[in-house]
């Protein structure tokens, strides 16, 4: 009869107590990766105004290609939801990239010490994005694995845990860089 007792209590308490709080758990751990993305937009975003101005006074001729920078750095820092943001994001890659491709046109900017070192410290911040985009794929994957197995489903459809999208790359940024076109831009 205690065994009986024991086995119910297991199997109609504790393991759905431990299976909810592993849910929660891996939940969390999305959204803290997710923010640990935010924290490095940021960092980004902070270093875009001092590119901008160090290349001003050099870079008359790219002076649409700034404009459109500045433009989507606000416009990715007041998005609102996450989908806009990366879509911001997005863009604001491609136009970061044109701007490392029109500097090599600028012999003294690319020996100016402010330059490199903004360079530098960009360079930096894109390699923390991408890790922490792999890392909140991977917390990505492992949620929704656990929402779609058994017997967690149960669980969570019961308490209306959701599936997470995982950050993927656009259509445009899959595509091959044609390299002489950036140079022509």
């Amino acid at each position: 009869m205690l065994i009986l007792f024991l086995g119910f209590l297991l199997l109609f308490i504790i393991l759905p107590i431990s299976a909810y709080n592993g849910l929660v758990r891996k939940r969390n751990q999305v959204e803290t990766s997710f923010s640990t993305i935010d924290v490095m937009l940021k960092k980004r975003h902070d270093l875009i105004p001092n590119l901008v101005a160090a290349v001003k006074q050099y870079m008359q001729h790219e002076r649409e290609l700034l404009t459109e920078i500045t433009a989507l750095r606000e416009q990715a820092m007041s998005a609102n939801k996450r989908k806009d943001q990366l879509a911001a994001e997005g863009q604001l890659d491609k136009a970061l990239g044109k701007l490392s491709v029109s500097l090599e046109n600028y012999p003294d900017l690319k020996a100016d010490k402010n330059m490199m070192h903004l360079q530098a410290s960009l360079n930096e911040v894109e390699e923390q994005i991408s890790a922490s985009r792999r890392s909140y794929n991977a917390s990505v994957n492992t949620f929704n694995t656990a929402i779609q197995s058994f017997p967690t489903n149960i669980l969570a459809s019961l308490f209306g845990f959701k599936a997470f999208t995982l950050f993927e790359a656009t259509t445009s940024e899959r595509a091959n860089v044609n390299v002489a076109n950036l140079f022509n831009s």
